[in-house]
């Protein structure tokens, strides 16, 4: 779902003279949430109350921040790369978990780490090689992106103890109304309808995504959890390279490789040990 949501941001932006942006297709996906999550919370009775407890609001404030540098990593870049480079958060997570949580990497995390960095460096080289500045400057916002989704994914593990998920997922979307207004409300009266299908579909499927991904998290703790949604490398590269025309790159396919292979042996760390 996260992935294909994607898809249709970069489709969209791919047309000729779009009058949206990265900032308007983050906003309808927050805009079109919290009116699905209202509906679930009023009709499963669910009071909603003003006083937010710190995991709820720091998940709705960190998640908006994420989205935001998810689709600046699109509009500037490819699908495939911004995809993979954003999977990486699963190894942030592991380090922020100790000192956040107190679930503290073992031996096959750190190994795990390690892999990422050499994945991470391996999708740097070919852009600082042949100083590709718009590719570079994608990606710098997609690792931006999953070192604040990391944030984010640890703010999800707490909240889940301590609220209902259609509670966490409607002031997640609620506050990134207001975390992406700002940066949009011009662009919002001037959409025409072939703007608005992109922006709808997309919104539909990160809404969905992301309810999926908040269920699973009352199951899993945040390092596991973290990789739910693991799959999106080799669909994010193979989807791209066959049927976007995104070009194949040595380097990219090994670092997503090896930012995969990170991905599993922490979803599989306690599994072998």
């Amino acid at each position: 779902m996260f992935y294909f949501a994607t898809v249709f941001v970069y489709l969209g932006l791919s047309m000729d003279d779009p009058t949206s942006n990265a900032y308007v297709y983050a906003f309808y996906r927050y805009y079109v949430g919290s009116i699905v999550f209202l509906f679930l919370l009023i009709k499963k009775n669910i009071r909603l109350s003003f006083e937010l407890p710190l995991p709820v609001f720091m998940r709705g404030i960190t998640n908006g921040i994420a989205v935001i540098f998810f689709y600046l990593a699109i509009e500037w870049g490819e699908t495939g790369r911004a995809n993979v480079l954003n999977m990486t958060y699963p190894a942030f997570v592991a380090l922020i978990s100790g000192p956040l949580i107190r679930e503290y990497p073992d031996f096959r995390t750190i190994l795990s780490l390690i892999l990422c960095i050499i994945g991470i460096f391996f999708y740097f080289i070919e852009p600082l090689l042949k100083l590709a500045h718009e590719i570079l400057i994608s990606d710098i916002f997609a690792l931006l992106s999953s070192i604040t989704a990391a944030f984010s994914i640890v703010s999800l593990r707490s909240s889940a103890k301590i609220a209902p998920t259609e509670y966490i997922l409607f002031w997640m979307f609620f506050l990134g109304v207001f975390i992406t207004l700002p940066f949009c409300y011009k662009n919002l009266f001037l959409l025409d309808k072939s703007d608005l299908v992109y922006l709808l579909v997309s919104a539909v499927m990160g809404v969905l995504g992301q309810w999926f991904l908040t269920i699973s998290y009352r199951y899993l703790d945040a390092t596991t959890g973290s990789i739910v949604s693991g799959s999106r490398i080799p669909i994010a590269l193979l989807f791209g390279f066959f049927f976007l025309g995104e070009p194949f790159s040595f380097f990219a396919w090994m670092g997503g490789l090896l930012i995969f292979t990170s991905n599993i042996l922490i979803a599989l760390k306690h599994e072998f040990k």
